[in-house]
């Protein structure tokens, strides 16, 4: 039973911003990113966030997860503190095979990176953490590493978890949380959806957090923003072709 089951809350923010425009994220622009034509230019660009970078050997024990439009996903450990860790490697194609489908894939992974590198949302509680990047072995394929979930999607819960209306509700209160702060940021996430939210292992001094069954505490955490509409204060979405809705079809 959760321990906070009668507990009352509500989407009051306060706790994590207050009501007004933060700071926008600028975006790569897109002449920027046009010019990228080799991953040699991708990698150059991603390394101007000053990220951690990992090296193939300070990964190993890789397990396949699944795969979406932009990344494969495995399951890794770090080698020094076997801290176990998602590894999302680029499916990026060929630059010469069609030039149009790798700046569109580009814009997509720069994005991801960018908004969870995003100062605001690098802290937020319910915005998955962005570890750093690689390359893998071959130095061919380059890959971002994120924090593990060990409960995977929403949608992977829902299927195989019970849950009681007002567990839900508290993980549907954490994606209003993490959404919330993308929009005063000025972003619009693009694809909200169940298999882009990630359930991860929390510590009951995590403000509504859900007990599972077996006593594990969960909170919801939202990923994948490489369909995000990043504004700037004035700007028209519509103005820039690679601002427009490029999510999941309903």
């Amino acid at each position: 039973m959760d321990r906070r089951e009668n507990e009352q809350f509500s989407l009051d923010s306060n706790k994590w911003s207050k009501r007004t425009l933060k700071s926008s994220i600028g975006g790569f622009s897109q002449p920027a990113v046009n010019q990228i034509r080799t991953l040699q230019g991708l990698l150059a660009v991603i390394q101007l966030l000053q990220l951690k970078q990992f090296i193939g050997s300070q990964l190993y024990h890789e397990e396949f997860l699944g795969e979406g439009v932009s990344y494969k996903v495995f399951r890794c450990q770090l080698a020094v503190s076997r801290k176990v860790v998602a590894l999302k490697q680029v499916k990026l194609p060929p630059p010469d095979a069609d030039i149009d489908a790798f700046r569109t894939r580009v814009s997509c992974v720069l994005k991801d990176i960018e908004v969870m590198n995003h100062a605001p949302l690098a802290s937020h509680p319910h915005i998955i953490d962005l570890l750093g990047y690689g390359w893998n072995r071959q130095g061919s394929i380059p890959f971002l590493v994120t924090e593990w979930a060990r409960h995977e999607t929403m949608r992977q819960l829902l299927q195989g978890t019970s849950l009681s209306a007002r567990q839900k509700l508290k993980l549907c209160r954490h994606v209003a949380l993490a959404l919330l702060e993308l929009h005063l940021c000025g972003i619009a996430h693009g694809d909200v959806k169940l298999d882009n939210v990630l359930i991860v292992r929390a510590s009951r001094g995590e403000p509504d957090y859900v007990t599972l069954a077996d006593d594990t505490v969960v909170i919801a955490k939202l990923a994948d923003f490489g369909h995000s509409v990043l504004l700037n204060p004035g700007e028209v979405v519509n103005a820039d072709a690679s601002q427009k809705y490029r999510g999941t079809v309903a």
